[in-house]
């Protein structure tokens, strides 16, 4: 599976530094089994979806970039209102706002609302957490209980490293999306 590779840019706490975003932002998409988290990455001009991170605060550009086909790195520009971005051969113009609601913190491009995703503390973690198929109980000392059973868990950054009781250990981005938690591809509510 994949591993990362301890090099990179650093990863900013989410803002809009002088009205452009900065670090880890979030979108909602909408699957065949409910909505799913995408990441982007903003920073400085560069922007990528999905980033492949280096390391728990690290963004691995050039490893992302180096990959084969669709890499989703590139560049943006603010100007007028507007995004322009550019990555994998295509060029995209959109409107761009930014402000704060009920919510927090958000900025769009066109019609697609994104907000920060905020990295998580061993503290934030902890609790029940449930989706629509699976429900976790993530515990203080590392542990973990689950519908799919139990394991042990260990955080650095945006990234949970999960290892399975039975199977092989994996590694997600995950981070705070409002009140829930984006887990991979998923989203979890807190549960009791």
């Amino acid at each position: 599976g994949w591993r990362p590779s301890g090099r990179g840019i650093a990863i900013p706490d989410p803002s809009l530094a002088g009205g452009a975003p900065r670090g880890l932002w979030w979108k909602a998409k909408a699957t065949g089994a409910g909505l799913a988290p995408v990441v982007h990455f903003y920073l400085d001009g560069v922007r990528a979806s999905n980033p492949r991170l280096g390391g728990g605060r690290l963004f691995d550009r050039e490893g992302q970039a180096s990959g084969r086909g669709a890499t989703g790195v590139g560049t943006f520009a603010l100007a007028d209102g507007k995004i322009t971005e550019t990555y994998d051969g295509f060029v995209s113009t959109n409107r761009f706002t930014a402000g704060r609601d009920a919510s927090g913190t958000f900025f769009q491009v066109g019609t697609a609302t994104f907000r920060p995703l905020v990295p998580l503390s061993a503290k934030t973690l902890a609790g029940e957490w449930k989706s629509s198929s699976v429900v976790y109980r993530f515990h203080p000392d590392g542990s973990y209980a689950s519908t799919l059973g139990p394991g042990t868990w260990v955080l650095d950054g945006y990234l949970l490293l999960i290892s399975p009781g039975q199977g092989a250990p994996f590694i997600v981005v995950a981070g705070m999306a409002g009140e829930m938690l984006a887990l991979g591809s998923g989203f979890y509510y807190r549960g009791r």
